[in-house]
């Protein structure tokens, strides 16, 4: 949770891929699941590749939209 935090606070994400049946149910008990969030620990590596183009598509889309935001037309 630590890393987590740690890449969070830089603006970065963690993205999981291939979990085995084990681990994968122990961060669902811990509630590390919650903290990476669901979406970012995913079955495949292709589903993993897919979130990473989802989470650029936002951070992208969220980066103009502040750039925007600070200029002024004249």
């Amino acid at each position: 949770e630590d890393l987590v935090d740690e890449l969070h606070a830089k603006g970065h994400s963690l993205i999981l891929a291939g979990p085995r049946e084990q681990p994968a149910e122990m961060m669902r008990r811990s509630d590390f699941e919650q903290h990476v969030g669901a979406r970012n620990i995913c079955h495949t590596f292709e589903e993993a590749i897919q979130r990473a183009h989802e989470i650029h598509a936002e951070y992208t889309t969220t980066e103009h939209s502040q750039k925007s935001a600070g200029s002024v037309s004249a």
